[in-house]
Order: structure tokens, then C-alpha cells, then sequence
């Protein structure tokens, strides 16, 4: 018995050197000896083996040949081993079942165009920011404030009592006390000191009674369609705050400043088409203008969106708000 447990003794510890395998076996001789061995002593050292997730069997091409039938047990209404699986048609409800909706192929659905459209969202990332939102719409920066706004801001009529100290406490309430974080997100300090700043303003309803006349709604559908020469734009998603009111902003830039643009030269992102980024669609609405509601007293608006995705906007170039 002696030489044979030895020899599984020295297989188990065979990743181990000589000296390590004597010292064991003088303590395990020592206490027990080798009349006193049992069975429950021996053991066994092996590597712990992982193996990959098997990938699911592909379904067996069933190839028709010409001349044979193939024999079923669907007739016998149980399973026949050596026998055929029986293939039966899909069964067409009567009704529609949400949970077992076919969409039809793209091609074939009523909204299907040969002519693309490229669509704009909370998830895409302009690649060359806002140099690239300019060629899109067509549009020309012009840094700064406009000058109605700046007058506005220095009429003493539109300041309310404290208003430095009053900004500066929303400043703080957005950045300090409405989180427990070092450093809070740029989304949700931006929410916060928008709702603020709001609060401040309605402040002045008693002398400015268009205030009243407004609303302010969340999370609503919108979408605009525009074209820029053959190629056709859509703008979906979901904003961040609609402020609607009865009486429409006044006119930013007159009509002798807009024609004056017309000879401004866009900034060129060759070798870059400034619909690398945009979702490239076949199936759509062609005229998609939803702004609000439909019929709504309040039909001027002023559009917030705040972007819900951060790790998909662009760093340098942040576009946060359209109007």
C-alpha cells in the first residue's frame, strides 16, 4: 500500500520541488502512519479550467428535393422519433396584438422615399461643433448680445430691488446648495439656475403684465423639416423647457441686416460633408413641423433643449439651446 500512495502523492504534488514533497510526507507519516491511512485523506490538486459560452446552434437548412416527400408526425398529433417536424403556417389573428407586431420591410411601407433625410437628435454629435451647425441651417454668427436685449437690460425698469445679490443667491442655490456633490453636472446645474432666473423674472409681472400671459412646458415631442438645396433636414427629440407666451419676441435683426448676409461666405468643412454625423433615413414624414400644440392660444415659443446625453456632445463646441 505504501509504494502506491506514494505515487499519487507525488502526482498530486508534482508543480512542487522535492524537498517541499519529503517534509510533507515525514508530517503525514508521523501522525498517522501507514496502517492508519484513510481513504478521506487523499486529494488531489488540478488547474481550475474555464471555458466559453457555447455559441447556439445555427437551424438546419431544410433543402426540398424534387421527387420525395417528407413524412411528418403532424397527422399523428405527437412527436414520432425518425419522423419529420411538421411546418405549420403562421397563424393570422383576427385582431391586432401589439406584442406580436411585424413591421412590414422598409421598402414596403407607406412612408418608404427614395429621396434620404437626414435627421438631428439628442443623441448625435456634431463631429466639427458649431462651425458645422452653421452650414446646416445657413447660418451666420454674430458674436455678442443683440443691442435690443443690451438696452433692455440696462433700463431701470426692468431691474427688480437686490437684483445683484438676488442672481448671485440663484447662482449659488444652482451650483452649491441644491447638491450634495464637490462638483455637480453641467445638466443639472443648468436646469436649476434656468428655473431660477425664471422665478426672478416673474417677479416683475406687476409692471410687464405679458408675463402672465405665459406657460411653461416639459418634455415635449417636438420636430422642425427644412431643406438646404437638395438635401432635406429633420430636427427630433424631446426638450428640456418650452416656454410658449401669447405675445411673439421682438424682431432680433431687420430685413435690411438679413440681406446683407447674403453675400457671407460659409465656412468651408472640406474634406468633411456636413452630414457625417446626422442619421441617414428613408422612411419619414416629408413635412414635419410639430412646435407645440396644435391650436394652442400660445403659439410663440422660445425653445430650451439641454442636452440628456453629455458623453455624446462635443466638448469644445457645446450646443446646448436653439430658439
Amino acid at each position: 500500500m505504501f509504494p502506491e500512495t506514494s505515487r499519487c502523492v507525488t502526482a498530486a504534488l508534482s508543480p512542487f520541488s522535492k524537498t517541499a514533497v519529503l517534509k510533507e510526507l515525514r508530517r503525514f507519516f508521523a501522525h498517522g502512519g501507514v496502517c492508519r491511512l484513510q481513504p478521506r485523506r487523499h486529494f488531489g490538486v488540478s488547474r481550475r479550467l474555464t471555458a466559453k459560452v457555447p455559441p447556439p446552434r445555427k437551424p438546419r437548412e431544410r433543402v426540398p428535393i424534387p421527387g420525395l416527400e417528407m413524412i411528418d408526425y403532424g397527422e399523428r398529433m405527437h412527436y414520432v422519433p425518425g419522423l419529420a417536424k411538421p411546418v405549420n403556417p403562421d397563424w393570422e389573428k383576427d385582431f391586432k396584438d401589439p406584442r406580436y407586431y411585424k413591421s412590414p420591410p422598409p421598402d414596403k411601407m407607406p412612408l418608404s422615399k427614395e429621396k434620404p433625410c437626414y435627421v438631428f437628435n439628442q443623441r448625435s454629435s456634431l463631429l466639427e461643433g458649431v462651425p458645422q451647425a452653421l452650414c446646416l441651417t445657413k447660418t451666420k454668427l454674430i458674436p455678442g448680445l443683440p443691442p435690443q436685449l443690451l438696452s433692455a437690460v440696462e433700463n431701470p425698469a426692468n431691474q427688480i430691488p437686490d437684483q445683484d445679490e438676488r442672481v448671485q443667491n440663484a447662482i449659488k442655490h444652482a451650483r452649491f446648495w441644491d447638491t450634495t456633490e464637490e462638483r455637480p453636472d453641467k445638466t443639472k446645474y443648468s436646469n436649476t439656475l434656468l428655473n431660477n432666473l425664471m422665478h426672478l423674472c416673474a417677479t416683475l409681472q406687476s409692471s410687464h403684465p405679458a408675463i402672465g400671459r405665459r406657460m411653461l412646458a416639459e418634455k415635449c415631442s417636438l420636430a422642425a423639416t427644412w431643406k438646404r438645396g437638395e438635401d432635406l433636414f429633420q430636427i427630433r427629440g424631446q426638450n428640456s423647457l418650452l416656454h410658449s407666451c401669447m405675445d411673439p419676441l421682438p424682431v432680433v435683426s431687420g430685413k435690411e441686416e438679413v440681406a446683407e448676409t447674403a453675400d457671407h461666405v460659409m465656412q468651408s468643412l472640406y474634406p468633411v460633408s456636413p452630414t457625417i454625423d446626422l442619421q441617414k433615413i428613408y422612411v419619414y414624414k416629408e413635412e414635419m413641423n410639430n412646435t407645440g400644440e396644435d391650436g394652442c392660444a400660445l403659439s410663440h415659443h422660445c425653445l430650451s433643449v439641454l442636452c440628456r446625453f453629455p458623453h455624446y456632445c462635443h466638448p469644445s463646441h457645446p450646443i446646448r439651446f436653439q430658439g
